[in-house]
């Protein structure tokens, strides 16, 4: 096309553009809590809809912390509110190899992981801020754009709670605790995070071993709400109880995976469920095995070898009863085992 022609062309594009990016962030801009917020329960931050992508949460990459392309800050008494939860630690719990930040810049770059629930575009604050006094606070939002530009300051106000408050209401989300992908991800599972006492980490747990893998590496992040202590604690118990998931496994593998004091327990425990009728507890098993045999285990070279001849004899098991990420996984373990030895 003849340059003359593009360059008004794009003079234009880029016109209507501003105009558009103007009139979004405009005054008066309405962003304003989805509902009413107190201490003690999810405080949902209601956004515009916007013309580059969707803007339901999650978004591109389904950690719990990760806002997409949208930016949002909070201060009290004007004081900024430090974030209590990053993308970097949440990302070494996710098993997604390489996700060292959040890519923006183009329309992928925002888009859901397929899921578009019930509600409106909004943003959970309580997983990056802590709402933990009564009183009013102040929101800015802006969009991650060549030249972002941030709202005016919108007050808030969080009303008082109670622990009685907060046990009445988590005792209601456990009675309609939902089995669906779109529901636990858009609204129950973020919902439930922010605040980490026990009540709220036993009713993570079995999403651990929900079927759609991707439930699974949400509540796998989501653990990182909680002391690692006692969400270590917890994890380990379910693993002897119920079985391995990936998404515990990626947790405990986000640091130092060798340092816990029952580190070759663990995968005597994973190995027999390479034969389980689970799809889930199959990939548990070798998703344990994959990073307790890798090349910076310190698991025995005996174990090594036992985890290699079940890993090979539950082969044709596992292949026929895996997903796609579990099949994955095993293909590069087969390879790299016997190097190990």
């Amino acid at each position: 096309m003849n340059r003359t022609k593009v360059e008004p062309m794009l003079a234009r594009t880029l016109a209507i553009s501003a105009l558009a990016s103007a009139a979004c962030f405009g005054q008066p801009f309405a962003i304003s809590l989805e509902r009413p917020a107190a201490v003690g329960l999810p405080v949902w931050l209601k956004i515009p809809s916007s013309n580059r992508a969707e803007t339901f949460y999650p978004f591109l990459l389904g950690l719990p912390v990760d806002f997409g392309c949208k930016q949002v800050e909070v201060r009290r008494n004007g004081q900024m509110l430090p974030e209590i939860a990053n993308f970097a630690d949440q990302s070494k719990s996710s098993g997604i190899m390489g996700s060292t930040g959040n890519p923006c810049g183009s329309v992928l770059s925002d888009r859901v992981l397929g899921l578009v629930g019930s509600h409106s575009p909004r943003l959970p604050l309580h997983l990056r801020y802590r709402f933990d006094q009564p009183g009013v606070y102040e929101v800015r939002y802006a969009e991650k754009l060549e030249q972002s530009v941030w709202t005016e300051w919108t007050p808030i106000e969080i009303q008082p709670g109670s622990p009685e408050s907060r046990a009445t209401w988590l005792t209601e989300m456990s009675a309609h605790a939902p089995t669906d992908t779109v529901e636990a991800l858009t609204d129950f599972l973020p919902s439930i995070l922010g605040i980490p006492d026990p009540d709220s980490l036993q009713l993570l747990g079995p999403y651990l071993y929900h079927p759609d893998r991707r439930v699974r590496r949400y509540a796998g992040v989501a653990l990182t709400y909680w002391p690692a202590v006692q969400a270590e604690a917890s994890v380990e118990k379910w693993l002897r109880t119920n079985g391995p998931s990936d998404g515990m496994i990626n947790f405990l593998a986000r640091g130092p995976f060798n340092a816990l004091p029952d580190f070759d327990s663990i995968l005597n425990i994973v190995l027999p469920y390479l034969r389980s009728n689970s799809p889930v507890l199959v990939g548990g098993a070798v998703a344990a095995a994959n990073r307790l045999t890798g090349s910076a285990s310190k698991a025995s070279p005996e174990l090594r070898r036992r985890a290699e001849k079940e890993l090979r004899d539950a082969e044709g098991h596992i292949r026929a009863i895996g997903d796609s990420g579990t099949i994955s996984q095993l293909d590069s373990l087969l390879k790299v085992l016997p190097q190990l030895r």
